[in-house]
């Protein structure tokens, strides 16, 4: 299990949060080579905990793993005082 900080878009192994629609959120994340995806297919747990397995779908990257977001909040950033 691969645990991924919250973080800037861009910075290798980190997640954002992803609106989906009013009050409803998914997250994005950018793999260990730096290609940006979104979970929009994978069920968040309340722990942060994404499921099923997270592949990077970029030709010829191999990054494959269970992840788990670390921080991860179900109410989205304004419950951690985020706009």
């Amino acid at each position: 299990m691969l645990h991924i900080k919250k973080g800037s878009n861009g910075e290798k192994l980190t997640w954002n949060y992803l609106l989906i629609e009013s009050n409803i959120y998914s997250a994005s994340f950018t793999c260990n080579d730096g290609h940006f995806g979104s979970l929009l297919d994978h069920v968040i747990l309340d722990n942060g905990r994404v499921e099923p397995s997270v592949v990077c779908t970029y030709e010829d990257c191999t990054f494959h793993d269970y992840i788990t977001l670390d921080g991860w909040n179900s109410n989205g950033p304004k419950s951690e005082g985020y706009v």
